[in-house]
């Protein structure tokens, strides 16, 4: 393996292009190689990611990797607002009052293993699933990575909610990280090797988190 390396360079303040109190946020990539038989793009990588968790974007690479180029934002692949709802809770939106853990304690995460297993099903609760709709607040590509198919479309996995996040500060997370069972999983799909990307719409079912 080769020394790490940066696969998009930011320039500007990266807080002032941040989201929710936070700094500019890259990450959840689902890379693929389209084989050396595609007819467009043999051998490229393609890295969809995303910026601050909400919208989508990509760089490929022809040369194997060693150089990444063609950042862009994918259009028309989500459905959100300008911005998130970053005040929007789990008592809030949900009317669930939940406890904090610590990320660094044994017992905490023992609970919140149990509370994790123990939880029904969201979608089969009238008063939750009528809330699975609307703008998404979070957005995550993965995981891990996307794949070719034979036929050549590029299929890339992903997640949203319609909570933002999890962070309870102070290196504290609700107990049942309930996020988990709201996520709904999505994929996005190429049929012209990534340069343009449909969405598309997986069964809702319990737990589309990564």
């Amino acid at each position: 393996w080769g020394p790490l390396q940066k696969l998009v360079e930011v320039s500007g303040n990266t807080t002032s292009q941040g989201l929710c109190g936070h700094d500019l946020v890259i990450g959840n990539i689902a890379p693929v190689q389209l084989r050396q038989d595609s007819k467009k793009y043999p051998g490229r990588i393609l890295v969809p990611y995303t910026r601050n968790n909400f919208r989508i974007y990509q760089v490929y690479s022809d040369d194997d990797g060693a150089t990444f180029e063609g950042d862009r934002e994918l259009p028309n692949v989500t459905h959100e607002d300008d911005r998130p709802d970053c005040d929007r809770s789990m008592a809030s939106y949900f009317g669930i009052d939940i406890d904090s853990l610590s990320v660094a304690n044994a017992e905490d995460l023992a609970k919140w293993v149990y509370s994790l297993c123990a939880l029904d099903n969201p979608y089969d609760i009238p008063k939750y699933r009528g809330k699975l709709s609307g703008p998404w607040q979070f957005v995550g590509m993965g995981p891990p990575g996307s794949i070719q198919l034979r036929s050549g479309r590029v299929a890339a996995p992903g997640y949203r909610s319609y909570m933002r996040g999890l962070d309870a500060g102070n290196g504290r997370l609700p107990t049942s990280q309930l996020y988990n069972n709201f996520a709904v999983g999505f994929v996005l799909v190429s049929d012209d090797e990534g340069d343009t990307w449909q969405l598309e719409e997986l069964p809702i079912g319990q737990g589309g988190n990564e």
